[in-house]
């Protein structure tokens, strides 16, 4: 009997491998789905989080107010919604106005690519791509488009949206500021989100 062994086993090994195969898939599929929901919730939350606290800055004092505003607390609103769920929330664009918001990765590039090109050849834009990077880290990206009007104020065109004292406010902030000349509808960047701890939270 112990010499048939090593070939029952070796007859044996592929059904081990089917069966352990499709396991792993699924619950991969599992976690890439429940972080996409989880994800996509979550720059919702933070996109109108920071468009009711632009707004309100802009009704409380006028855009001048609004850039101070955004320049001291956009990131910290990002940072505590971070925070609360164990993610790392960011805002990435081709034109940053702030410098850290920058495409930083070969990824970001890629997935800004493939939003752009939905634009402009008006295909249907995806609500959201989740890819995987370095280590298996998941990553969402989800676009961020000019919506109203009074985005332009700070981010149209210099001199016909923009008032002088507003862009006099964005030259002493942000002195390497590429966030001009956009219209409404426009794609001015991207949520990316990148799981950090457990996704079940």
């Amino acid at each position: 009997m112990q010499k048939y062994l090593p070939h029952f086993i070796l007859l044996l090994l592929p059904v081990i491998i089917s069966c352990n195969a499709p396991v792993t898939s699924v619950r991969q599929e599992e976690d890439v789905q429940q972080f996409t929901e989880k994800a996509g919730k979550l720059s919702a939350i933070a996109q109108q989080t920071l468009l009711k606290e632009v707004s309100g800055a802009i009704q409380e004092g006028g855009t001048v107010y609004a850039v101070a505003f955004c320049s001291q607390k956009a990131m910290i609103l990002t940072d505590s919604v971070s925070k609360a769920h164990d993610l790392v929330i960011t805002r990435i664009t081709n034109k940053p106005r702030n410098a850290a918001n920058g495409l930083k990765t070969a990824m970001d590039s890629a997935v800004w690519q493939r939003f752009e090109q939905a634009v402009l050849q008006k295909d249907s834009i995806p609500a959201g791509i989740t890819e995987t990077g370095e280590k298996g880290t998941l990553v969402y990206y989800k676009p961020i488009f000019i919506g109203m009007p009074t985005c332009l104020q700070c981010h149209g065109e210099p001199g016909k949206n923009i008032d002088a004292l507003t862009m006099q406010a964005l030259n002493e902030r942000y002195p390497d500021d590429n966030a001009f000349n956009y219209t409404v509808g426009m794609l001015r960047g991207l949520w990316k989100i990148t799981a950090v701890g457990d996704l079940s939270e």
